[in-house]
């Protein structure tokens, strides 16, 4: 995917519940499809939820993009 198509990147943090928990990371995209103009893809998994915290500030700053990081959810 070309960088100049990186809209921003969220990284999705999740608590162990009744689930294991985890974190990923999204990378927002512009879409050449009329119907939806972004698409999101998630382009790496950890198992904790703070595991990709440091890689997503990393890599997110390396393009010069916006990184979301949204609150902890539960794994319920």
């Amino acid at each position: 995917m070309p960088i100049k198509d990186i809209r921003q990147f969220r990284l999705v943090r999740v608590l162990p519940a009744k689930g294991g928990g985890g974190s990923w990371l999204q990378v927002d995209c512009s879409s050449d499809y009329d119907r939806q103009m972004t698409k999101s893809l998630t382009i790496c998994a950890g198992r904790g939820a703070d595991d990709l915290t440091e890689f997503a500030t990393t890599i997110a700053a390396s393009v010069e993009r916006r990184l979301e990081v949204l609150p902890y959810e539960y794994d319920c």
